[in-house]
């Protein structure tokens, strides 16, 4: 590192990158900076850095991972072409094989930086109608199958028809 002292008004220049500083002030504990320099250079504080660096890296991540899921999809693809003409259909599934495989990597790896990897229940989408839900409860209760427990969740209600969702079928009821 190399370590300059400047007086207010004075300037420290790269000439090979097109940068001047400028002592523009200096305070008690703090110096002022103006800083020329081109447009595609980027001039960001420390702390900021620090910050952005971490974002930064995230997303050359993100890119990297779907970028080598793209070349190795193409090199498969190529490799199968190179295969002689007997050992062509057997080096096709394979590839097709290998190429389903990744796609569930990716499908999996979207939804793990997705953000919403919860499972949510049905209840949490749509509203109990619970003349539907008593029905069910009644026709189940005059048969003998006392095993099948029918809670508020299980139901849906979509417009003017509800329908509830039982093990063996739906149940539908019109209003």
């Amino acid at each position: 590192m190399l370590v300059l002292s400047r007086k207010e008004g004075e300037t420290i220049e790269i000439p090979s990158l097109g940068i001047v500083i400028q002592v523009s002030a200096v305070k008690k504990s703090r110096a002022v900076l103006g800083i020329e320099a081109p447009g595609d250079v980027q001039i960001v504080r420390g702390e900021v850095m620090d910050r952005d660096l971490d974002a930064h890296q995230g997303h050359l991540s993100q890119r990297s991972s779907e970028q080598l899921l793209i070349e190795l999809e193409a090199e498969i693809a190529a490799l199968t072409e190179m295969c002689s003409e007997e050992h062509r259909s057997v080096a096709n599934q394979t590839a097709l094989q290998t190429l389903q495989t990744l796609r569930n990597l990716r499908r999996r790896w979207q939804q793990q930086h997705s953000g919403d990897n919860e499972a949510r229940p049905l209840s949490d989408f749509v509203a109990v109608r619970s003349e539907v839900l008593e029905h069910l409860i009644n026709s189940r209760a005059k048969t003998s199958e006392p095993d099948i427990l029918v809670t508020p969740p299980d139901c849906v209600r979509q417009s003017s028809v509800g329908y509830v969702i039982g093990g063996e079928g739906a149940v539908c009821q019109v209003a």
